[in-house]
């Protein structure tokens, strides 16, 4: 009797698998896949938003002193007077410009003829004191090259500006007035019928006779690279390309069309 009376089998609950706390491996990768992601392109905006800033504050600077050296200009009813090699003594004497000194040292001698023009030199107060540096005994800067150092006596207490990335700033001025037979030595003349000069040609050319003031810009690259300044073509117009893009100028130019 006692086997009849079995009891009814007891239904148990199927078993859930308990839900893990965490991401997987797989999903922690695509997180830190994305945060990589969002950090790259937070860095790429930042770094693109300094550079913007740095070239308006070098562009700035360089208009400043543009505008200091239209002031001189005006003062003196004439441009900055400069000597070649060819030119007689008497020139020299006159010149407020040195014709042979390193390219370098260019801008350091317009700041020093603005400076002995009081009105004028009221313009160059506006340049930011980070923008200026003094030249110092014992203390030649990476950007005096070995060649130049002969020279860096002679520029000791005076001022060169540096762009926002501590580059100097560079200064160049037009040649003299084109000849008909300069034409087998210099090419054919600029637009403002002035012959090309070598600085010109590598950092282009400012209308009306201007001197003009550039940046190497971001890069601290000048100009056309050397490279490309003997060539013609695609090469040639892609190296202008890169560099009226990528330096910063105080005027417009234009570069020369015979590269020699």
């Amino acid at each position: 009797m006692i086997g009849q009376f079995q009891s009814a089998p007891v239904a148990v609950a199927p078993r859930h698998r308990r839900c893990a706390g965490g991401f997987t491996l797989i999903e922690t990768l695509i997180v830190i896949g994305v945060i990589g992601l969002l950090a790259s392109l937070t860095l790429a905006v930042t770094k693109r938003f300094i550079t913007q800033s740095e070239i308006r504050d070098t562009r700035a600077t360089l208009q400043v002193v543009q505008a200091a050296l239209r002031e001189w200009e005006s003062l003196a009813d004439r441009k900055l007077l400069w000597w070649d090699a060819r030119d007689d003594a008497a020139l020299r004497d006159r010149a407020d410009l040195h014709g042979d000194v390193p390219d370098i040292f260019i801008i350091t001698e317009v700041l020093e003829a603005i400076r002995r023009a009081r009105d004028a030199r009221t313009v160059l107060a506006a340049i930011p004191p980070h923008a200026l540096h003094t030249y110092r005994a014992g203390e030649v800067p990476a950007w005096i090259k070995y060649r130049d150092q002969l020279w860096y006596g002679e520029f000791l207490d005076q001022l060169t500006v540096v762009d926002a990335w501590d580059t100097p700033i560079y200064a160049t001025h037009p040649g003299r007035l084109w000849r008909p037979a300069d034409a087998n030595e210099f090419g054919p003349p600029d637009e403002d019928g002035t012959i090309c000069t070598d600085n010109e040609r590598r950092y282009g050319v400012a209308p009306g006779r201007q001197m003009v003031f550039v940046s190497a810009g971001p890069d601290r690259r000048f100009g056309i690279p050397a490279e490309y300044q003997n060539v013609y073509g695609d090469e040639l117009i892609d190296a202008i390309e890169d560099a009226r893009t990528d330096n910063i100028y105080s005027v417009e130019v234009t570069f020369h069309p015979d590269p020699r």
